[in-house]
């Protein structure tokens, strides 16, 4: 091997790339746990929303303590008076906020997101994000401009890290505004659900991209030899935050992972390569005696 061959090999950089979708992150930590199972690795780590979040606590270290998270999660976890909507009544459990009280909330500076502030700040840790060898961005859009607008970790400290990736994740008009610079910030994904650009940006060569959009919604432009994960179950709406869904989401995750890397057969189910070799046996045995 040549000196300059050793040179491409060692620039070659792999990215991962979150999607936004609030609640639905709990897919995208599903996916995680299996990308680290099998070993793989990442250079590059961008997230729009909750995207974001999950990246920036993936960047910094394990996906352990995001499953424990999840674990624990209830709609409170994200915000006080924070508005079930409608398309959430079959699936949230306990009482519902009105639409009024919703609205007269949000006229005072919207449903507050301390309870989210709170969490993230007991698990994000600046200094062990900044020192990690993967390299991260965020996107958000900026109000006040009107443009999108990409954070990466040259731009977060210690002081403005929270603040960014809660921009990235304000999701309006469920949540409000997030002030930066005196400027006004909200959700990522009015500017790029799936910051693919933001990773090439960053020297990416592959990526994996995990959307959790809805399967009607046309898939990304990716470049060849890229991989695509995206559920083909429907998952649970944006802000549906009920623990029980999300760690069902968490699983489901975890076995579309193993189909992508084709180390499991199945399309809607996911089957052991084991159990599937006596399925088609059985299959086999069955259309002969047919």
């Amino acid at each position: 091997m040549t000196e300059s061959t050793e040179k491409v090999q060692k620039a070659e950089k792999t990215g991962i790339v979150l999607g936004g979708g609030g609640s639905r992150g709990s897919y995208e930590i599903g996916v995680l746990q299996t990308l680290t199972d099998q070993g793989r690795t990442f250079d590059v780590v961008t997230g729009t929303s909750i995207g974001a979040i999950c990246g920036a606590l993936y960047t910094q270290g394990s996906v352990d303590h995001l499953t424990d998270w999840i674990g624990s999660f209830t709609q409170d976890s994200v915000a006080r008076n924070l508005f079930v909507f409608p398309a959430q009544y079959t699936s949230a459990q306990g009482p519902f906020q009105d639409a009024g009280s919703f609205f007269a909330a949000f006229s005072k500076n919207g449903p507050q997101v301390e309870p989210l502030r709170q969490k993230l700040e007991s698990l994000f840790d600046y200094k062990t994000f900044a020192s990690s060898p993967k390299d991260f961005a965020c996107m958000t859009y900026n109000v006040t401009k009107q443009k999108p607008q990409m954070f990466t970790k040259l731009d977060m400290t210690a002081d403005n890290a929270i603040d960014v990736l809660l921009a990235s994740a304000a999701y309006f008009p469920a949540f409000n505004f997030v002030t930066l610079n005196g400027d006004y910030y909200i959700d990522g994904g009015f500017a790029e659900t799936n910051p693919v650009q933001a990773a090439q940006k960053l020297g990416a060569d592959s990526l994996v991209v995990v959307d959790v959009q809805d399967m009607d919604v046309p898939d990304p432009v990716l470049n060849p030899g890229d991989l695509l994960i995206r559920p083909i179950w429907k998952l649970a709406y944006y802000l549906d935050f009920d623990g029980f869904t999300l760690r069902n989401q968490v699983a489901l995750g975890q076995l579309d992972a193993l189909k992508y890397l084709d180390l499991a057969p199945g399309y809607l189910y996911t089957f052991c390569p084991g159990d599937w070799n006596h399925m088609q046996r059985l299959e086999t045995s069955a259309m002969e005696l047919v």
